[in-house]
């Protein structure tokens, strides 16, 4: 029987839509097959997994304050132009919306939220793979993941970015 995948178009402002091209372009220098769709569905399946959601499990207990990987978006930022076009396992789907669901974000913003704190996740990870002794972690290591700006919320190590914009390191 044919799976029948759901595509979703999340719709970014310029810096956004920039930042996640440059990233994707970082991991292929590791990967050439990394596209956009597996990004954003691997960062939404672990941000879901963090919080309790996975294929059949109970509902987690109820989230305590606001969900702390909500991207920032001012008013005055212009419009939301671009889009990209994600395609989803329909498990993965299902996931996804019970975890933006959970959080009470549009699945664009948990989306968006997740894979910026799946993105600082790897350049904390990419220094633990620099310095490793062990050979297959090492081989992980990528030098252009360091040149990746991320939100200020989300950039681990901001001392390493100019501050020309207050929003962005």
């Amino acid at each position: 029987m044919a799976i029948n995948y759901a595509t979703k178009t999340i719709r970014l402002l310029t810096r956004e839509h920039t930042l996640l091209t440059d990233a994707v372009q970082i991991l292929q220098e590791r990967e050439p097959a990394a596209s956009m769709s597996p990004l954003v569905y691997t960062a939404g399946l672990e941000e879901a997994h963090r919080l309790g959601i996975w294929t059949g499990s109970p509902p987690p207990p109820p989230l305590k304050g606001e969900w702390a990987n909500t991207p920032d978006r001012r008013d005055d930022e212009g419009s939301t132009r671009e889009r990209i076009t994600v395609t989803l396992h329909p498990d993965h789907e299902w996931i996804m919306d019970r975890a933006a669901e959970y959080v009470n974000k549009s699945f664009p913003i948990y989306s968006l939220g997740s894979t910026f704190r799946y993105l600082a996740n790897l350049k904390l990870a990419n220094v633990r793979f620099e310095k490793s002794k062990d050979q297959a972690e090492r081989a992980r290591f990528n030098p252009k993941l360091k040149t990746l700006r991320l939100p200020k919320k989300f950039e681990p190590f901001p001392a390493d970015f100019d501050r020309k914009d207050p929003d962005w390191v």
